[in-house]
């Protein structure tokens, strides 16, 4: 199931209200990138047709994002009652979630043995694994 959330930028310009809006794919953002909160505002107006016009896109980067919709894992960070996304947490737990499966699965091929999620062996390959992402 993908990890989508749904980021609307209501606005009001020369006397009429707009609600432009975007599914945003949380996958792909996590995928590539490296963790930096989305340009919402560019997304929206290419979506919606507003990306010429530099009036309208700069009324939408006064205007506060809302998000709605989460499906799949977002659900869990995604807070109802103010229709924030915890873009931090959903990117550590998915990495996580990532990780632990590709790391189990090495560790079941060379060690012949599972890996238990928070065990000091999978605390080891992660740190591994993240040090050679920096460098």
């Amino acid at each position: 199931m993908a990890n989508t959330i749904t980021a609307t930028i209501p606005f009001d310009y020369q006397g009429q209200h707009f609600e432009p809006k975007v599914q945003f794919d949380l996958d792909a953002w996590v995928k590539n990138s490296n963790g930096e909160i989305p340009d919402f505002t560019s997304a929206v107006a290419g979506a919606s047709g507003f990306g010429g016009r530099s009036h309208e896109v700069e009324a939408m980067e006064a205007a506060d994002v809302q998000f709605s919709d989460p499906n799949g894992m977002a659900d869990r960070f995604y807070n109802f009652e103010t229709k924030e996304f915890d873009f931090t947490g959903f990117r550590k737990t998915w990495l996580k979630n990532v990780y632990f499966s590709q790391l189990n699965q090495i560790s079941q091929r060379h060690l012949g043995e599972a890996l238990t999620e928070d065990s000091p062996q999978y605390l080891l390959m992660l740190e591994v694994l993240q040090m050679g992402k920096k460098g």
